[in-house]
C-alpha cells in the first residue's frame, strides 16, 4: 500500500532514492537561488513533517547554538555548508534545509516544485555565461538543465498554490507596467507568465465559490451569495472584485457569526 501511494507522488529530484521512512516533505524554492549554489532554500509556504520530539530539540539547539555565516557562497550560511545567502537564509528556508539537507539527508524528500506548493516563478538563469540553466543545483549528472518551467505547468497537475509571484487573488492583481509596481504580477522580466497566474487566481475563486454554494445548501441562507455582484475582471475573479485592490469580503451565514 505503501509503494502505490509513493508512486503518485511528483519528485523533485526524479533519479535519487526515495528513503524507507520519510520524515518530511519539502519544496525547495528554486526561483530565488542560483545554479551555482549548491544548497538552496527550503520554501517556507509548504512543510509537511513527522512530529518527533527529538527532532524538535535538536532543531531548536542548532538555532541557539547560530552557526550562522552570513554571504553569498557556497561557504556562508548555516554551518558553513552554503544554507543561506537567499531570501530567509538566516530563518526558516535556511535553517530547515540545513537540518534535513546536512543532518538528515536519508529522511526527506523534495516534491515537485510545479505541482506541490506552485508559486509559478521563473526557475531558469537569465543572463550572464549561466543563462538558461537551472537555478536547481545539479548534483547528478545532466540536471544543469534538468527544469520544469513552472510558469507554463497546467492546473490540472497542481496540487497546492502558493500565492506569492502571482500575488494574492484577494488583492484583484493585475500585471504591471512599471518595475517599481511591486503590488502588481511581476510579468516584465518575464518572473511569472500572466496566463498561468490568472488560472491560479480563477481557481482560489472557484473554491471560494464552492464554498458559498456548500453554505446556502446547508444552511438556506442566501445571503452568504449576494456578494457575486463585482464587475472586474469577471473572466478571472468571477463576481468578487469591484477594481484592483478592491475585493468583495465573504459574507458568512447568520448563524456562524459570533456574539
Amino acid at each position: 500500500r505503501g509503494k502505490a501511494a509513493r508512486a503518485t507522488i511528483a519528485y523533485e529530484r526524479k533519479n535519487e532514492p526515495v528513503p524507507d521512512q520519510i520524515d518530511a516533505f519539502l519544496t525547495m524554492d528554486y526561483p530565488t537561488s542560483w545554479p551555482w549554489k549548491k544548497e538552496a532554500p527550503m520554501q517556507g509556504g509548504w512543510l509537511v513533517i513527522r512530529p518527533s520530539q527529538e527532532a524538535f530539540d535538536e532543531y531548536i539547539e542548532i538555532v541557539k547554538e547560530g552557526n550562522y555565516t552570513g554571504g553569498f557562497n557556497n561557504q556562508a550560511g548555516w554551518g558553513g555548508l552554503g544554507y543561506g545567502g537567499w531570501i530567509g537564509g538566516a530563518a526558516i528556508q535556511g535553517i530547515v534545509a540545513y537540518f534535513y539537507g546536512h543532518f538528515h539527508s536519508n529522511t526527506y524528500v523534495e516534491l515537485d516544485i510545479c505541482q506541490y506548493n506552485q508559486v509559478g516563478a521563473n526557475v531558469f538563469w537569465e543572463r550572464g555565461e549561466h543563462k538558461g540553466k537551472c537555478k536547481k543545483y545539479a548534483r547528478n549528472s545532466g540536471e544543469e538543465y534538468d527544469c520544469t518551467d513552472c510558469r507554463i505547468t497546467d492546473m490540472s497537475l497542481v496540487k497546492s498554490v502558493h500565492y506569492c509571484g502571482c500575488k494574492k487573488p484577494w488583492t484583484c492583481p493585475i500585471a504591471r507596467t512599471k518595475k517599481n509596481e511591486r503590488h502588481r504580477i511581476d510579468v516584465l522580466d518575464g518572473f511569472v507568465n500572466l496566463t498561468t497566474c490568472n488560472a491560479m487566481h480563477k481557481k482560489w475563486f472557484e473554491l471560494r465559490r464552492d464554498y458559498e454554494d456548500r453554505m446556502v445548501h446547508l444552511t438556506g441562507d442566501t445571503s452568504v451569495v449576494a456578494t457575486r455582484r463585482g464587475t472586474f475582471h469577471p473572466e478571472i475573479f468571477l463576481d468578487y472584485c469591484n477594481g484592483e485592490g478592491d475585493y468583495i469580503p465573504i459574507a458568512f451565514p447568520e448563524q456562524m457569526h459570533l456574539k
